[in-house]
């Protein structure tokens, strides 16, 4: 009888240990398959990555050639508006130049006329002085 369940043990073991070494295979079949497909899914993420960061660079470079466009044209714009104003100063100044020409011209005319009044009051002060002084040299004789 024990010779007997000695034999059943024995069996009931082998068919233990051969059941755990499939399991064992079955799990390391597992872990291979899991393991392959975490690699191929680590390198879809880097590939991806990869290709963002290429798109990421190739939209820089758009925005950054957008951007020193804009400031290229910001700058043509900027000197034209200062051409422009500096053209519109020279022509006020122009303007105010001859009217200071014409405000001087009126002032010396006015000064010629002040002067010839005055020549003219001089003489007729002049006349009246020697008439006076002839009256008075008369009535004294």
């Amino acid at each position: 009888e024990r010779a007997k369940q000695e034999k059943l043990d024995a069996i009931q073991r082998a068919k233990d240990e051969k059941e755990r070494e499939k399991q064992e295979k079955l799990d390391a079949i597992e872990r291979a398959k899991q393991e392959k497909l975490d690699a191929i899914q680590r390198a879809k993420d880097e590939k991806e990555r990869e290709k963002q960061e290429k798109l990421d660079a190739i939209e820089r470079a758009k925005q950054e050639k957008l951007d020193a466009i804009q400031r290229a044209k910001d700058d043509k714009e900027r000197e034209k508006q200062e051409k422009l104003a500096a053209i519109e100063a020279a022509k006020q100044e122009k303007v105010n130049m001859k009217r200071r020409a014409t405000q001087l011209k009126q002032e010396e005319a006015q000064a010629k006329i002040d002067a010839k009044k005055r020549e003219k009051q001089r003489i007729k002060d002049e006349k009246e002085e020697k008439a006076r002084l002839k009256k008075e040299a008369s009535q004294k004789n």
